[in-house]
């Protein structure tokens, strides 16, 4: 198929709200190196609630269960100190927030998503799919690099011409440098569902191991399911989910 027809292609999906594109940036290169998944149970007015926790700094996304009782989000800061602070004089000071659980994240796995099936492979299963390692960053980050980072976070899809007059470098320049970061994994860009769209269903999955038991599957005790009704980015910030 010819690249002009597979862009129309493209292009008619994310115009439907079906599939959106995302950047993924460890957090730890702009700062931020705790990452945390919060619980929130609520007794009522879950949209105020919503409104309330979306507000919070350096949130990057919240989902809200079936029940309309339980929210979800994920938090990255720049110490357990700051996740500290926003726990408790951000998140438990929100009127009808009941129950918090907080889990930090270690590691963090961004696999390509499967819409057709699974794709044939170059390279062993986990190959090329880990995008948080929890690791010190392999490189320091220049303004220039943020601003394309923020570019990103904002657009995945934003065209190198538009972010030149963010950056005020040419062309080729700014292309070099955004190549530069997708070479060295700092961002990574993937395609997905639309969590926003009406014909798109999420499901949070939880997974407990026990690592006493014999290998897989013997060793997984428990499997539990958490649909979520509605889900929304916090703010132009997609690059850490």
């Amino acid at each position: 198929m010819p690249v002009g027809a597979v862009r129309q292609r493209y292009d008619r999906l994310v115009g439907t709200g079906y599939i959106r594109s995302v950047a993924l940036v460890d957090p730890a290169t702009v700062g931020r190196p705790v990452v945390a998944f919060l619980e929130a149970d609520v007794e009522r007015d879950v949209d105020e609630v919503e409104r309330r926790l979306l507000a919070l700094p350096h949130v990057a996304w919240l989902a809200t269960g079936v029940d309309f009782r339980t929210v979800y989000f994920q938090v990255s800061t720049a110490s357990n100190a700051e996740l500290a602070a926003i726990v408790n004089d951000g998140v438990r000071p929100v009127p009808h927030v009941g129950r918090i659980t907080t889990h930090v994240h270690l590691r963090n796995w961004s696999p390509v998503f499967r819409f057709g099936g699974p794709p044939a492979r170059s390279g062993p299963p986990g190959d090329g799919i880990m995008w948080r390692r929890g690791e010190a960053p392999t490189r320091a980050l220049d303004d220039v690099d943020h601003q394309l980072l923020a570019c990103l976070a904002e657009d995945a899809r934003m065209t190198v011409t538009a972010m030149t007059e963010r950056t005020g470098l040419s062309v080729p320049a700014t292309r070099q440098r955004l190549v530069r970061l997708l070479k060295d994994e700092v961002v990574r860009i993937r395609t997905r569902p639309n969590p926003l769209s009406q014909l798109v269903r999420t499901v949070r999955v939880v997974v407990e191991i026990d690592a006493t038991a014999p290998p897989w599957p013997r060793s997984w005790p428990g499997c539990r399911t958490s649909p979520t009704s509605r889900r929304a980015p916090a703010r132009p910030t997609s690059a850490w989910r």
